[in-house]
């Protein structure tokens, strides 16, 4: 074989192998983007949840859409929290029930059990 030759295989060769490998790490940083994806996904779909979840206790909960629904005060009280004479849980509720926002810039929200503990106590 010619020289020249020789050297047109070797380098068809390594590549093939080159190409090989970059695939393969291609598929890699592609399964941990399709992980990524997922995980975004699963947050999305929670987050979507979420606010479905939200939007069913405000409107179970007001007087203007539900005259016949429970009251604000009944739910705390099944819940355990106690309303004491300055109605300062019965504030801190309706701003959770509400979203109002805080001196900070954050919203006032049920974390997920206590949203789930409200949606339990609403009659369907």
């Amino acid at each position: 074989m010619a020289k020249n030759t020789i050297k047109r295989l070797v380098r068809e060769s390594l590549f093939g192998e080159v190409a090989k490998k970059k695939e393969k790490n291609q598929s890699k940083l592609k399964g941990s983007q399709d992980n990524n994806d997922k995980e975004k996904g699963n947050e999305v779909n929670h987050e979507k949840n979420t606010k479905k979840d939200y939007t069913d206790v405000q409107h179970a909960l007001d007087k203007d859409r539900n005259p016949t629904g429970p009251s604000n005060v009944g739910i705390m009280k099944a819940m355990g929290i106690e309303d004491d004479a300055g109605g300062i849980a019965r504030s801190l509720f309706g701003k959770k029930l509400n979203q109002d926002k805080n001196d900070q810039g954050g919203l006032y929200q049920f974390d997920d059990t206590e949203l789930a503990t409200i949606r339990g106590l609403i009659p369907k």
